[in-house]
């Protein structure tokens, strides 16, 4: 998803739900939602969704153009575990 520059904040909380942080301005985040839904016969998880802000998104397409390294963790690190584990 991707939201407006200086419109996205975060803050921390700790396992009581209690704040640890004052909210602050970032250009990502996730947020972890652990969703199933039925659709045309096929169940779909959604984990989470990455958040940007259009600078944060543009950002990100300019690691994933120049950075190789950074390309392969970020688009395909869950496919490379899912083949290790399962060794296809």
């Amino acid at each position: 998803m991707i939201v407006p520059n200086d419109t996205l904040w975060i803050t921390k909380y700790d396992i009581k739900n209690l704040l640890c942080s004052e909210p602050e301005k970032v250009e990502e985040c996730n947020l972890f939602l652990d969703v199933e839904f039925l659709a045309s016969n096929f169940t779909y998880t959604i984990s989470h969704l990455h958040i940007y802000t259009l600078n944060g998104f543009d950002n990100f397409l300019n690691k994933l153009k120049n950075d190789d390294i950074y390309w392969n963790d970020k688009l395909f690190s869950s496919v490379n575990f899912w083949n290790s584990n399962n060794k296809l």
